[in-house]
């Protein structure tokens, strides 16, 4: 009888963890967090959490997984979906104006000692191989944004 009685228990706990499992498994949000637009015959990439505009004048972009690449006058840009951080290479190609509000908005996050969103590669020899394989195909590419949202898990 006492090892019914401890089977019974230890099934019951069981129940109870795997309930609890479950229920934190399931409880993450998805939300729209990004926006792939165009506009005024130009592409665009904004942050719908923060209101900035991530990418101006794009060409090109990719999705994977977990990042989201671009490519545009703004220069290469690496945004981790997860994160939220953002990675900038600025080439010959980069506009003079989007490249200074990237860098004011560096400033900013260090001044008001925000949460570093946002990193700036010095070279393409900073980029991994497979960033680099990105970038040059990004490169030569040219098409439209969609006008859709990417949704994030939010943790």
């Amino acid at each position: 009888m006492k090892n019914i009685l401890f089977f019974f228990i230890g099934i019951c706990i069981l129940v109870v963890g795997l309930i609890i499992y479950i229920g934190e498994s399931n409880s993450y949000k998805y939300e729209p967090r990004y926006f792939l637009g165009y506009s005024k015959g130009e592409n665009y990439i904004l942050d719908t959490q923060t209101g900035v505009t991530l990418e101006h004048s794009g060409y090109s972009y990719e999705v994977q997984l977990d990042y989201l690449y671009s490519y545009g006058k703004t220069g290469f840009l690496k945004l981790d979906l997860n994160s939220g951080q953002t990675y900038y290479l600025f080439d010959d190609q980069t506009d003079e104006i989007y490249k200074n509000n990237i860098l004011n908005r560096c400033l900013i996050e260090k001044k008001e000692q925000k949460p570093i969103l946002t990193y700036i590669w010095t070279n393409k020899n900073d980029l991994t191989l497979e960033e680099q394989t990105i970038y040059n195909r990004l490169k030569e590419k040219r098409m439209r944004y969609p006008n859709h949202s990417i949704i994030v898990k939010i943790i």
